[in-house]
């Protein structure tokens, strides 16, 4: 829901889904799995919302309303998602937040209703549509304010708590809430500076040209929805981000459709949701660095791959019948 009410799968895992986690972590719950459903989750609004950056750069290339394609194609894979998670939800023996880990918070921070209004901004700015910067950089100067005047730090350790992030000497306490900082970002911010510069270069080579002939003869055999699929996930194992696979997946993909607003659900179902799959990918990658959890709770981000399954299952039995129909 706060995925959809922002638009933004990072803006998302950074809010909601930190507390998500957290919650999660004090109750015992694998972080395999809820590390999946928090990366589902946060591309269900990437993919969804009105107010998205990706469906606005979709709609922006494919000259189409954003809003025209925005449930059909992704609703039985959403309800589908919901269905396998309500069955391993069920096969998840987790306990409620148990009284260790109450008195092990009691004991380290002041419970206090105050802490919860870093939460609440989040939510009243995500309703009011405000910018996500805006709403992130509001949320974290009320959290720094929390910090300082109810859990009492001082205001000399609040740079190093941005930078590094918290890491408390309890290991128990630090299970549940260390982390974060600007340093678990660096790695991110080195794989964009690197793959921005891939767009450029193909473009300027001609190195895309080749590459689209053989796609347009590919997706004559197999399908165009499936051809588009291939070179989205190709173009996000290249890219390592989510913007550029999209764009090199359109620049290569464009003549494969002649209906444009069928060309921009092709790519909302494709380039949209398999950029996250990639483990090298920031769409991966910042999102479960955020919350602290593993790359390989990939496996569990369902929606991802229910997006394109259903969708090519659907389109590739039609892609049959109208061939049948033609060589009949």
């Amino acid at each position: 829901l706060v995925s959809f009410l922002i638009g933004t799968a990072f803006g998302s895992a950074a809010t909601i889904g930190v507390i998500c986690i957290t919650m999660a972590n004090s109750m015992g719950v694998p972080i395999l799995y809820t590390g999946g459903a928090m990366l589902a989750g946060v591309y269900f609004g990437d993919r969804c919302s009105p107010v998205s950056t990706s469906c606005l750069l979709v709609s922006t290339l494919t000259h189409t309303d954003q809003l025209d394609n925005m449930f059909k194609t992704a609703a039985i894979p959403f309800i589908l998602t919901c269905i396998i998670y309500l069955i391993l939800g069920t096969q998840v023996h987790a306990s409620g937040v148990s009284n260790e880990a109450r008195t092990l918070l009691a004991q380290n921070y002041v419970m206090s209703p105050v802490t919860m209004l870093p939460v609440i901004a989040v939510l009243i700015f995500a309703l009011c549509r405000v910018n996500v910067k805006l709403t992130l950089a509001i949320s974290t100067a009320i959290g720094i304010l929390v910090t300082v005047f109810v859990q009492g730090f001082s205001v000399s350790v609040i740079p190093q708590l941005l930078f590094s992030g918290f890491h408390p000497a309890n290991a128990d306490l630090a299970q549940i809430m260390g982390g974060g900082g600007l340093i678990s970002m660096f790695n991110v911010i080195g794989v964009v500076c690197i793959s921005s510069s891939f767009s450029g270069m193909f473009d300027g080579t001609g190195f895309l040209d080749n590459i689209q002939h053989l796609i347009i003869q590919l997706s004559e055999k197999i399908s165009p929805f499936a051809a588009i699929l291939l070179v989205s996930l190709f173009a996000g194992t290249i890219a390592c981000n989510q913007s550029l696979a999209i764009m090199l997946t359109s620049q290569i993909c464009d003549p494969l459709e002649d209906d444009e607003s069928q060309f921009a659900s092709d790519l909302e179902n494709t380039a949209v949701v398999t950029a996250p799959m990639i483990p090298w990918s920031i769409a991966d990658a910042v999102p479960l660095v955020t919350v602290g959890a593993p790359s390989l709770c990939i496996l569990t981000a369902v929606y991802l791959f229910l997006v394109p399954a259903c969708n090519l299952l659907a389109q590739s039995l039609s892609f049959s019948k109208v061939k049948l129909w033609i060589h009949a």
